[in-house]
C-alpha cells in the first residue's frame, strides 16, 4: 500500500547534524531523537537529517517511506565552507581541514593556582551556512518523502565563533 501524502507538504521540520571536522571517526550519534550508527572514517560535510513532519504524516513516513526516520549524505569536497581570518597573516590550511578562530570577550589568565573550574563557552555561528542546489528554484530544501530524493547539499559550515568565560 502507497504512503497517503500530498504532493507538497510544505512548512515541515527536521534537524540537521552536521560535521566539519577533518576525517573524523563517527561511532555514532543522534541528530533529534533517532540515533545513527555510522562507525566510519567521514569526510568534512557528513551530515545527518531527521524529517519531523505534522501528524499524521510522521506516521506514514515512518512506516511506508523511511522506518529510520533519517537520512544521511555527504556534502562535495572542498565544499565545507570556513572561514580563515589567520590567511591574512600567511596561515595556510590545507584541502579539507579548519579550523575556527574567536576573540576572548576579556582576557583569559590561568595562573596553576585556580581553586574551581574555569568554564568557556564557545558560540558558533551558522548563519547562512547550509546552501544547496536548489533544483526547483523555491528558495527551501527539498525532500522528495516518497522517492527519499533530496535536493543536493553543497556547502556547510561556520561563519565565526564567540568566546565567553565564566
Amino acid at each position: 500500500m502507497p504512503a497517503p501524502f500530498p504532493n507538497d507538504l510544505d512548512n515541515q521540520k527536521g534537524t540537521l547534524a552536521s560535521f566539519i571536522g577533518f576525517n573524523t571517526y563517527i561511532s555514532d550519534f543522534t541528530i533529534k531523537n533517532r540515533s545513527v550508527a555510522i562507525n566510519d572514517d567521514k569526510q568534512q560535510g557528513f551530515w545527518g537529517f531527521e524529517l519531523d513532519l505534522d501528524e499524521p504524516y510522521q506516521s506514514y513516513y515512518l512506516q511506508y517511506a523511511n522506518p529510520d526516520g533519517f537520512s544521511t549524505g555527504q556534502s562535495p569536497a572542498g565544499a565545507t565552507t570556513v572561514v580563515n581570518p589567520l590567511a591574512a597573516f600567511g596561515v595556510t590550511l590545507p584541502q579539507g581541514s579548519c579550523i575556527v578562530t574567536g576573540k576572548l570577550s576579556e582576557p583569559l589568565v590561568i595562573t596553576g593556582n585556580e581553586t574551581e573550574d574555569i568554564d568557556i563557552t564557545l558560540s558558533f555561528s551558522t548563519n547562512q551556512s547550509f546552501e544547496w542546489v536548489d533544483d526547483n528554484g523555491n528558495g527551501e530544501w527539498d525532500w522528495d518523502i516518497q522517492t527519499n530524493t533530496i535536493e543536493q547539499v553543497v556547502d556547510m559550515g561556520l561563519r565565526g565563533l564567540t568566546v565567553l568565560v565564566d
